[in-house]
């Protein structure tokens, strides 16, 4: 049976973004290698909370624009509104970045320049991602990850030079130029008109967009800030190496939103139904993933990775597919925009079980159980989440029923 008619009528849309995002994760996973390999564990350690570290200021930086410019019309984007955006985040990315150094003193790495290379970088994923939303509301969607794919080309011939070189700081300021070089070429795709829209009903609207970037993506990042802080770069280095080969399976999670919050603001998708195509399609692709991860992720990474840790291999399992379904329910959900006070609220709440529950969970359970604690805070999370966007969508759409019948 083929994609197409498992997943319906999106499908040709998710299936092809889908594909372009495995080559995606699949030069990611090769980059996460080398650098495992030639800079070792606990340097491999340090990249990755890099990673994280530059992408939860992203989070709290970004308000969310992104997203709310990709349900835009063609003709509803300005140029000026768009420099004020970009002039609104370079300077809430630098006021982030100067908080977050200032919290995370002791366990800021021995790396020259620091700072400069969190903050250039944490402005390069927020500038990129405005202008792939500002592509993808022209629905070229296709465009828009294929500059993601570029992204990650670039960067891995970096990193590349970087070994060469045997020089790690270059790593983690070759993240920087990749993208930001990137952002270049796709800024004369943008065809922006000349209509003024005020920044600050903008910013008003982009509040659920916000929360619910900061619902879906401090899910990525939280547990490995809580690792370094809690464990070691080392054990970091450990968690990252199996994490991101299992992490093939969150391929789903990054296509569904990417694609379905434009789509569902313009038709109506029935939850069950698509929960169930989609678990069609997880969950033999999880047990694969599950089977196959002690074997191969020692292969790809090195000795140091041999000895194999079943129940966190099983958990990030669990994990990883439960933010899938979560992807969905919460895309749908956003889209359709029924009520955007009420859908606030929810949101907000959505934000902080991300942030707080999540937070307080990884403390708690890596403290008592090691590693295998992070993704356990991570799926109880989720459970929650998902229960909670599915009684709202399904709690609007009855609103809506009513509202039409009393209309009538």
């Amino acid at each position: 049976m083929s994609i197409t008619k498992i997943l319906g009528k999106t499908s040709k849309i998710l299936s092809e973004v889908f594909m372009i995002n495995v080559l995606i994760v699949s030069i990611g996973l090769l980059t996460n290698i080398l650098i495992a390999r030639w800079f070792g564990q606990e340097n491999f350690g340090i990249f990755m909370y890099f990673f994280s570290l530059t992408n939860l200021i992203y989070l709290f930086a970004s308000f969310g624009f992104a997203n709310y410019i990709a349900k835009l019309r063609q003709d509803e984007l300005g140029k000026k509104l768009f420099a004020k955006i970009i002039l609104i985040t370079l300077i809430t990315t630098l006021i982030v970045s100067i908080l977050v150094s200032i919290a995370g003193q002791n366990i800021t790495p021995p790396i020259k320049f620091w700072f400069w290379l969190v903050f250039l970088y944490a402005f390069g994923i927020t500038f990129f991602n405005i202008v792939g939303g500002a592509i993808r509301r022209l629905e070229k969607f296709r465009l828009a990850i294929y500059f993601s794919l570029l992204n990650r080309i670039v960067l891995l011939t970096l990193i590349v030079i970087s070994a060469i070189l045997q020089n790690f700081w270059f790593v983690l300021l070759s993240m920087s130029i990749a993208i930001l070089s990137l952002v270049l070429i796709e800024l004369p795709k943008l065809k922006l008109v000349k209509t003024n829209t005020n920044i600050r009903t903008t910013l008003f609207r982009t509040v659920p967009f916000l929360l619910a970037l900061l619902s879906m993506q401090a899910l990525y990042h939280i547990d490995r800030v809580s690792i370094n802080y809690l464990l070691s770069f080392t054990q970091l280095g450990y968690f990252s190496g199996y994490s991101n080969f299992i992490n093939i399976l969150r391929i789903g999670a990054f296509t569904i939103p990417f694609v379905m919050i434009t789509k569902s603001s313009r038709q109506k998708y029935n939850l069950q139904k698509s929960l169930r195509k989609i678990s069609f399609l997880l969950i033999p692709i999880a047990l694969g993933i599950g089977l196959t991860t002690p074997y191969i992720v020692p292969f790809l990474f090195g000795p140091a990775f041999m000895i194999v840790n079943y129940p966190l291999i099983w958990m990030m399992i669990l994990a990883s597919s439960l933010l899938v379904i979560y992807s969905l329910v919460n895309a749908i959900y956003l889209g359709s925009g029924i009520s955007t006070h009420r859908m606030t609220h929810i949101l907000l709440f959505d934000a902080g079980l991300s942030v707080v529950l999540n937070l307080v969970l990884n403390i708690l359970l890596i403290s008592k159980y090691g590693l295998v604690g992070a993704p356990l805070a991570t799926a109880i999370t989720l459970f929650v989440k998902i229960v909670l966007n599915a009684t709202a969508i399904n709690s609007a759409n009855k609103f809506l029923v009513e509202s039409k019948l009393s209309l009538d």
